[in-house]
């Protein structure tokens, strides 16, 4: 991998997390404005309180977030997943 090679990777993960970390951030928004709290929404998510804590406070990456677990984040938030190619 050359030089230039290696910062397009690096820039691309770079990407990534900030794409995640603005995508968790509008979840939280959005549970906070259904009333939603954190041990009841976790439950309804399938994963434990703290889990969800970290992912909303960054301490957890949400790049380490399975698909299942974010399908059934979004879904419980009453929310949809669109994939377009590009």
């Amino acid at each position: 991998m050359t030089a230039v090679a290696h910062f397009v990777a690096n820039r691309e993960a770079l990407d990534r997390r900030v794409t995640a970390r603005a995508l968790i951030a509008e979840l939280r928004q959005r549970r906070i404005a259904l009333g939603l709290k954190q041990y009841i929404f976790a439950d309804e998510v399938g994963i434990a309180q703290p889990r969800l804590s970290d992912y909303e406070t960054g301490s957890r990456p949400g790049e380490q977030m399975q698909m299942r677990t974010f399908l059934r984040w979004v879904e419980a938030l009453d929310g949809r997943v669109t994939v377009v190619w590009e």
